[in-house]
């Protein structure tokens, strides 16, 4: 699934669909990674810089319009997601 990119998070919640994303924080705008879970489309946010010891975090390479993002995007079920379990990889989805 084509990861599709948004500037405006108001677009995001409004016209995303599943896999779609943008970034968000201070300086260059790229601390966190605004997404829609490509399971269920629900949004959540995927730290980019560390923020503590209370969340994980993701390093991003690539380009940003086609991001790789590493480790797995896991969004467990015990924390209100769906299950789906995968990569982002040069902008495409793939579950595990």
């Amino acid at each position: 699934m084509r990861a599709t990119v948004f500037t405006d998070y108001d677009l995001l919640e409004t016209e995303g669909t599943p896999g779609s994303f943008m970034y968000a924080g201070r300086g260059h705008g790229q601390d966190t990674m605004i997404m829609r879970c490509p399971g269920c489309g629900s949004i959540s946010a995927l730290p980019l810089t560390d923020q503590g010891d209370r969340f994980p975090k993701w390093s991003k390479s690539g380009a940003d319009e086609l991001p790789t993002l590493s480790p797995s995007v896991f969004h467990t079920k015990d924390k209100g997601g769906c299950g789906w379990h995968g990569f982002l990889q040069e902008g495409i989805w793939k579950s595990i």
